[in-house]
């Protein structure tokens, strides 16, 4: 077991110089004396203590029992430690009988030997079921989460700001086309102030001259085009 911070080691060869906690009490230690005898050992007096010292950093790596360290973790709530790999010799599971009975072992025995292989995975997990604990680290998701709404809330700042912005526009475009209307209205009473007696509101002199006047020119210059082309 080890820290989540460290890499998977898979085995002791891979430990190099970290420190490793062990019980003194462990079959292990003498195993690892004897193949291992460069790794950088500190006995616990239990599973328990050699867990909280790599849990306070005081150790690199744990080596136990998988079951009960495992037990120990959902105890305690270590859950910052994480399986770092497997070494040493595996335990594997016995039935152990008295001498007076030892005449019970061919019969156990034949008994194992028909149970299937689908039974005794089963068997195992019934009795050593463990359970992996994984502790998530949600820095990251609320650094995720934060971004995304920082980057919606500038699109809705970014939406308030055109829609304000389309708004004051369409206000203009209204106000432009009143003026527009206005001006086309004073243009056309100014026109009709000019052609018209304000009394009256008959076609005054300037319309005269500048109607008939006009037509009168037109046949003139017309005969004096004539005389030019002939």
């Amino acid at each position: 077991m080890s820290l989540k911070s460290q890499p998977f080691l898979q085995g002791f060869e891979n430990i190099g110089d970290r420190l490793l906690a062990i019980p003194k009490d462990y079959r292990l230690v003498e195993y690892i004396q004897r193949f291992y005898p460069t790794i950088n050992t500190i006995l616990t007096d239990n599973e328990r203590q050699g867990l909280e010292r790599v849990a306070n950093g005081e150790a690199d790596v744990f080596v136990g029992s998988m079951f009960s360290v495992n037990a120990y973790i959902q105890q305690q709530g270590l859950t910052s430690l994480k399986i770092a790999g497997w070494g040493g010799p595996e335990d594997e599971l016995r039935i152990g009988v008295t001498h007076a009975k030892q005449d019970l072992l061919p019969r156990i025995n034949a008994g194992l030997a028909k149970i299937s292989q689908a039974e005794h995975i089963s068997i195992y997990k019934k009795w050593h079921n463990i359970t992996v604990i994984e502790d998530i680290d949600y820095s990251l998701v609320i650094q995720v989460v934060t971004a995304l709404g920082m980057f919606i809330l500038f699109l809705l700042y970014r939406t308030m700001c055109v829609s304000k912005y389309n708004v004051h526009l369409e206000a203009n475009n209204k106000q432009l086309q009143k003026l527009q209307l206005e001006l086309e209205e004073k243009n056309s009473n100014h026109d009709f102030l000019a052609q018209h007696d304000q009394l009256t509101k008959l076609y005054n002199r300037q319309y005269f001259n500048r109607t008939f006047l006009e037509d009168a020119r037109q046949p003139q210059e017309k005969k004096l085009q004539n005389n030019n082309i002939s």
